[in-house]
């Protein structure tokens, strides 16, 4: 398996009170080649591509274009994520923990916790979240720079979120919690809060503001946003109506959200819609593309 790099040339960097933002030419940096298939997940500092072989490419995010080809390599027994965190890896095991292994691939001795199932990985402005069976899993780095395991757990018999996402570098995580609505987790305070809907929930992402909002796709194929406590502050007219209703074209739309805007992939229509996620209009709609993958940078 080949996995190609780009550099999209547009990023911000957080500075205090303020970020700096770059732009530039996008351009294809090289690629990775491994065996097996393929998770790409992004870290602080670096990415990892993990190989269903058990290899783990490290990808630098400063000097990306002179380390590409001598990019560290480690094999460690992973099944799930694999993220880069604080001079270590964490990673998702087939023994139903996230173990933490140190830059050569070793296991950190007493750096494994349980965390069942974990299919996704978040990093937020407070630390690594993995999502588990039993709620999710916090990663932190401490003073020294140590790495402290902390469990989120669920409130017992709750529907799990098995995905998790949020605005990027934000506290705050939102995922479907079954038929019930979504779940919605302050990082920062360890809570979870139970965002019930009456209409069934599809995706969902926590904006990560000061009201604590969370935009989510519901199964009629409209775009909700919902405040802390769970009430609808406004929603579109059925934009996926065709989308949801077939389980081939439901499995690629994805759902991401900046401070103003939520972008959502239409593959039905060839399309991604922007809305603005404070009134609910559908601001943009960019047509005649094959929304397979989606994701937002700069």
């Amino acid at each position: 398996m080949r996995v190609d790099v780009i550099d999209t040339a547009r990023w911000t960097v957080p500075h205090g009170d303020h970020t700096h933002s770059f732009l530039g030419e996008p351009q294809l940096r090289g690629s990775v080649d491994g065996t097996g298939e393929v998770r790409v997940t992004a870290g602080a500092q670096r990415a990892t591509v993990h190989f269903s072989s058990g290899e783990v490419v490290e990808l630098p995010h400063d000097d990306l274009a002179e380390v590409l080809d001598d990019a560290p390599r480690v094999t460690i027994a992973a099944d799930g994520p694999v993220v880069s965190f604080a001079s270590h890896l964490l990673a998702a095991t087939a023994e139903g923990t996230v173990a933490v292994f140190d830059a050569d691939g070793a296991p950190v001795a007493g750096g494994a916790i349980p965390c069942a199932a974990a299919a996704d990985a978040d990093l937020t402005r407070v630390g690594v979240v993995f999502a588990c069976t039993e709620g999710a899993v916090l990663f932190t780095r401490e003073v020294g720079g140590t790495i402290a395991a902390e469990p989120l757990p669920l409130p017992a018999g709750a529907a799990a979120a098995t995905d998790l996402s949020g605005r990027a570098d934000r506290p705050d995580l939102a995922g479907v919690a079954g038929d019930q609505g979504a779940w919605l987790l302050d990082v920062r305070t360890r809570q979870w809060t139970l965002l019930s809907s009456d209409v069934p929930l599809l995706r969902a992402v926590a904006v990560g503001d000061d009201d604590s909002r969370t935009v989510a796709l519901d199964a009629e194929g409209r775009v909700r946003v919902l405040a802390a406590d769970g009430t609808v502050l406004v929603r579109t007219e059925p934009l996926l109506a065709t989308s949801v209703a077939d389980p081939a074209l439901l499995a690629p739309v994805q759902l991401v959200v900046d401070a103003e805007h939520a972008y959502l992939s239409d593959p039905a229509a060839g399309a991604v819609h922007e809305i603005d996620h404070t009134d609910g209009i559908v601001t943009r709609t960019f047509a005649d593309l094959d929304p397979r993958f989606l994701s937002q940078v700069g």
